[in-house]
Order: C-alpha cells, then sequence, then structure tokens
C-alpha cells in the first residue's frame, strides 16, 4: 500500500493514516508535504458484558484473534509457543479466534495441544465482546508488522493484557508501553513470548496492575470518540481548503506506469457500473479473486519490486531509531490544509 501511495506523493490532496510509523514514512523517505498527513489512531469499543474472574490459582487464560496468515501474523508461532509452554509446565488455556490461508496448517500444528487449546474459526465481532474478551486473561500477538494493531486497543479497552511481539510499528505507535500496559518479545522469539506468559502466570498481581493501566490507556487515546471527533475535525479544515493545483504534466509523469484498465471486464469494454456490480456479486458467492493473503489489500498494486523493497527498509530504519531512542509516539495533531483524493 506504501509502495503504491508513495507514486501518488504529487497528485494526493491528503493522507489520514493509523499508524505513526506510516506518517513517519510519508513525510520523511516518501517527501510528503507534512501539513498534508495527518495521524489518527482508530477507535476500539470498550466491554460490552463485565469481566468472568477465572479461579484463584487457575490456568491463565491466553487468546489469539485474528487473521490466520503467516507472513504478517506469524500464526506458526502459536503451536510453537504452546509446546514451549508445555515443557516448562505452565498451566494455560488457549482460545484462537480467527480464519485464512494458514487456518489448516495452524489447526494441524496445535493438534498435540487440543486439551489445552481450542480454534474456533471466525466469529462475529458481537460474540468476540461477549464470549472471548471477558474471560481472556493475555492476548498474544506474533505480527511481525503493524500498521497500527486494532486488536491490542480492542483488548486493553477489555482488560486483557498484551503480550505481544514487538512488530515494526510497536515503538513508533507508542499504543503499548512495555512493563506498563503490557509485555512484549523480538518478533519470532517463541521462546521470549513463553517467558512473558510464564510471568504473567507466576504474578496474578502483576496482571492484575497491567490490566487496570492498559485499560486506562486505551479508554483515553483508543475511544472511537476521540477517534472520530479527530476525523471530523480533519474533514472539516479539508473541506474549507481548496483542492490541490496539479498540473497537466505531473498527472501524466505520475500515471504512466499505471494501466487504466485493469481487469478483463474492463478490457472488453464493459461499463464500470456493470463491472462493479459483476465483482460484487463474485465476491459474495466464490470470494474474492485475490491471491490467499492480498483479501485486506486487493485493490492496490504496490508498485515496482525495488519500490516495495526500499519501503520495507525504509520503514525497519524509522522503527530501529524510534526504539534506539526509546520513543513512543502520540497522535501529532498537524493541521490539514487541502482535500483527501
Amino acid at each position: 500500500m506504501l509502495a503504491d501511495l508513495a507514486g501518488l506523493r504529487d497528485v494526493v490532496d491528503a493522507v489520514v493514516c493509523p499508524g505513526n510509523l506510516t506518517r513517519r514514512f510519508l513525510v520523511g523517505p516518501a517527501g510528503f508535504d507534512p501539513t498534508r498527513v495527518r495521524h489518527i489512531p482508530n477507535g476500539a469499543d470498550g466491554p460490552t458484558v463485565p469481566r468472568v474472574t477465572g479461579p484463584p490459582g487457575g490456568p491463565l487464560r491466553l487468546v489469539y484473534v485474528g487473521r490466520m496468515s503467516e507472513g504478517d501474523k506469524r500464526v506458526s508461532d502459536l503451536p510453537r509457543l504452546c509446546r514451549t509452554l508445555g515443557d516448562r509446565g505452565i498451566d494455560y488455556r488457549l482460545t484462537v479466534v480467527g480464519d485464512g490461508p494458514a487456518r489448516d496448517a495452524v489447526a494441524a500444528g496445535m493438534a498435540p495441544f487440543a486439551e489445552r487449546a481450542e480454534m474456533l474459526g471466525a466469529l462475529p465481532v458481537r460474540k468476540v465482546y461477549e464470549e472471548i474478551y471477558p474471560r481472556a486473561d493475555v492476548l498474544l500477538l506474533f505480527s511481525a508488522s503493524e500498521a497500527f494493531g486494532i486488536v491490542l486497543a480492542e483488548a486493553m479497552r477489555n482488560g486483557v493484557v498484551p503480550v505481544t511481539s514487538r512488530y515494526v510499528g510497536f515503538q513508533s505507535e507508542g499504543l503499548v508501553v512495555e512493563g506498563t500496559h503490557g509485555l512484549s518479545f523480538p518478533v519470532g522469539d517463541t521462546a521470549a513470548a513463553a517467558d512473558r506468559v510464564a510471568a504473567l502466570a507466576a504474578d496474578r498481581a502483576l496482571l492484575a496492575r497491567l490490566s487496570a493501566a492498559g485499560t486506562r490507556h486505551a479508554d483515553e487515546h483508543y475511544s472511537w470518540e476521540r477517534c472520530l471527533s479527530a476525523w471530523e475535525q480533519a474533514l472539516g479544515t479539508l473541506a474549507e481548503a481548496p483542492s490541490r493545483a496539479v498540473s497537466a504534466e505531473t498527472l501524466r509523469r505520475t500515471f504512466a506506469d499505471r494501466p487504466a484498465l485493469s481487469g478483463r471486464l474492463d478490457r472488453l469494454g464493459v461499463p464500470r457500473a456493470v463491472t462493479d456490480i459483476i465483482r460484487r456479486a463474485r465476491r459474495t458467492t466464490l470470494r474474492a479473486a485475490v491471491p490467499p493473503g492480498g483479501e485486506e489489500w486487493p485493490l492496490f498494486r504496490g508498485g515496482p519490486a525495488d519500490r516495495r523493497a526500499w519501503v520495507q527498509q525504509e520503514l525497519e530504519r524509522l522503527e530501529s531509531g524510534a526504539a534506539a531512542a526509546g520513543v513512543a509516539r502520540r497522535p501529532n495533531g498537524a493541521p490539514l490544509k487541502s482535500k483527501l483524493i
């Protein structure tokens, strides 16, 4: 997505980013005008039913909620963690909620731990709020990167303590501050993840402190009221400002390598309104016609491979710098002066 967007720098009026690392990339390496980029974190709902406390001395209740994909979410770390926790004699119960291309592989890996772990597949958000979060102590996240990490905000608003990888974006966002709102571990280090889980299993007072602090933090910074208020302000500012003036030469240069007709129906001359109806019907009946794992961002071309590699390199550089400086970023609140494309 960022590789695609970087090529549109000279024609996009403004960008709103849920993640601060995205904003830092756009106003830094990508060269966007800082007044045209705003960071507005996503919101999350608070609890809908009271929490259900586990029995004293009972197992630590773990939950994973998210897409079952390997490259970004690293879900194969789930069975590795279960194996390590079992080897260390940690008493736990794990509930896995979600679906995706790696579900069958993860299910096979989790089979030896069926007495302690269950896979429920995809659930409606309402059921997650009513049945999963209220009965969970710890949320697990193994991701290599996250644009924001909304499941962390959801968990904290519901009193669930994150044990999360230090994904690319973790330090820049400050969504979870290590030792204050949750615990973290290096990406792919399931032994370190097991250490964090074991610490919480052994020290329920620490678990309670992190839960309370995380809830206060998420209620203050990641409510939908705060998110939508920021969007209202941003859109109001944009509506009052003139659109960006873009020359014909800039448009030609920007879109020179972007085919106007991207699909078979387009190339056959089928009207756009009709192709939209056909594609919506296909998604409803046969699922989206995109490669496995691409369902979240199916419309972005991504740009050349070297541009994608450059984006990845720059994101990792920016995040490493934030981690080295110990920086936990907050929304910058910079005013926008022109319209969203």
